[in-house]
């Protein structure tokens, strides 16, 4: 099914489930990207069921399949920290944001801090998320990663070297943030299928099955979403429209062929901006 060329963001997460081929189960990951465009209207642009875990070649799949269905200008991506997918983007939409969910960053940071720091590195946060622009933001978020050194090193470090993913929110205007700075949309679907999961008894006995539960809900997101347009995004649309043009205007035009990692990868199509 044909995208819409341009869309303000797309929103991408992935949902670990059972599935029964046979007499045999699998382990399956399920990757399912949400649009939303400049109007506020939301849909669901696909779903893509891969065996095992996820891995850099699937997550170049998926979007190769939304560049070539259409989707060349996407403003924002809004994913968790997935092995691999920074450089897919960079590589795929060199000029679109990529922004980390910060809501997952507090909950790793209150899984793997002592209760005292992450007290302290709390606040830090409230004032990262309301921070009225990127400076400020920026050096909320280096007084997180400097107090997160104190008990863990390594997850600073990595936390250090993803700071413009973190804070690419930041960039847009204040009453649209919240909409842009976590997956939430996705992992509501996501508990949907776990619901059905669950009523199946713990795994889908088929590929068909699953194929229909998800279908279920698509049919009923996009009936939603369709009627409730994103509020802060339509009433921010010319002004988020001019940042996509400002993106356009100040980049050469260039040609994206094809992932380099592994040799054998297609040739995946062309991005012209």
């Amino acid at each position: 099914m044909p995208l819409p060329r341009e869309l303000f963001a797309v929103f991408m997460d992935a949902y670990h489930a059972r599935l029964r081929d046979g007499d045999k189960m699998k382990e399956v990951s399920i990757f399912t990207a949400i649009g939303v465009d400049f109007e506020g209207h939301k849909s669901i642009l696909g779903y893509w069921v891969k065996e095992g875990g996820e891995n850099r070649q699937h997550r170049f799949d998926v979007l190769q399949n939304l560049i070539s269905r259409g989707a060349t200008k996407v403003l924002v991506f809004v994913t968790d920290d997935f092995s691999g997918l920074k450089e897919v983007l960079a590589k795929l939409y060199p000029y679109s944001d990529h922004q980390l969910c910060c809501i997952h960053l507090k909950r790793n940071l209150k899984r793997h801090l002592s209760r005292k720091l992450y007290s302290d590195v709390k606040e830090r946060l409230f004032l990262f998320f309301n921070a009225h622009g990127m400076d400020e933001g920026v050096k909320q978020f280096d007084a997180i990663t400097d107090a997160v050194s104190t008990e863990n090193g390594e997850l600073a470090e990595r936390l250090r070297g993803r700071k413009e993913n973190y804070t690419a929110f930041l960039k847009y205007p204040r009453d649209v943030r919240k909409n842009i700075y976590t997956t939430n949309s996705v992992e509501s679907v996501n508990a949907g299928l776990e619901c059905m999961r669950y009523d199946l008894g713990g795994y889908f006995p088929s590929r068909r099955s699953l194929d229909i539960n998800y279908y279920i809900q698509i049919e009923h997101r996009n009936d939603v979403w369709l009627r409730r347009p994103v509020a802060t995004v339509s009433s921010n649309t010319y002004e988020l429209r001019q940042m996509l043009c400002a993106v356009e205007n100040e980049q050469p035009r260039v040609e994206v062929s094809t992932w380099q990692e592994p040799r054998t990868m297609k040739r995946g199509p062309r991005v012209n901006w």
